[in-house]
């Protein structure tokens, strides 16, 4: 794998590849069921030490620090190998054309229990294409994530007042991750149904380039 050399052909790059032609978000399938089973046996244990993070209001509205409910548990060693893995590594190039670097050495999962959810929002400046790996979801048919390729440049108020203009649904079944552009595509887990679950282990990964190099790709799928 190489990338392109140079901000310009990095983002060139990346804004001809099928990642951002997808609208900048898709579905792939990533885990055999030894890896699915390694990381529910890895939740299993360490979800006795899960935290709570709540948050009623948001507060960012150009990135998002948005409005929340849900469980957080820290990685243990069999997602710490996923997050390294070359495979992984090779299926991101795949995507977007160009070597992607993971933001740190370690991640973690996120639990949602009936009603739990996460607004609309973008992810940290630096968190270019997030990976969500599907742990576990018991919803009947799989529970969504929205997205709002064509409104990647608009306010966050905006989407939360009138949500439906460009927004996109995308459902990954266990196994499988969510690949986005994460810090440019606005997006948001909407309640889970009652009395269900879904974890995910979200994974950052950066391309290097900033945000004011990156304007072939601030409009993805238009």
């Amino acid at each position: 794998m190489t990338s392109p050399g140079g901000a310009g052909g990095r983002a060139v790059a990346l804004a001809t590849s099928p990642l951002v032609r997808a609208g900048g978000a898709v579905a792939i399938d990533l885990l055999d069921a030894v890896a699915l089973n390694g990381l529910r046996a890895e939740v299993a244990v360490r979800w006795p030490q899960a935290t709570r993070a709540e948050r009623a209001h948001h507060d960012d509205d150009t990135r998002g620090d948005p409005e929340r409910s849900l469980e957080h548990i820290a990685a243990g060693p069999a997602l710490d190998q996923l997050y390294a893995d070359w495979g992984l590594a090779g299926a991101l190039f795949e995507l977007t054309n160009l070597e992607l670097r993971p933001l740190g050495e370690h991640a973690g999962y996120s639990i949602y229990n009936g009603r739990q959810h996460l607004g609309p929002h973008r992810d940290i400046e630096g968190c270019d294409v997030t990976v969500i790996v599907i742990v576990h979801d018991d919803t009947p048919d799989g529970h969504p994530l929205w997205f709002w390729p064509t409104r990647a440049n608009a306010a966050l108020d905006d989407i939360r007042r009138d949500p439906v203009p460009g927004r996109r649904t995308l459902i990954g079944r266990p196994g499988q991750a969510v690949v986005l552009l994460g810090s440019v595509v606005p997006h948001q887990l909407p309640p889970l149904p009652p009395g269900r679950t879904r974890v995910v282990a979200p994974l950052c990964f950066g391309t290097g380039l900033q945000y004011a190099e990156c304007g072939p790709c601030r409009r993805p799928g238009v």
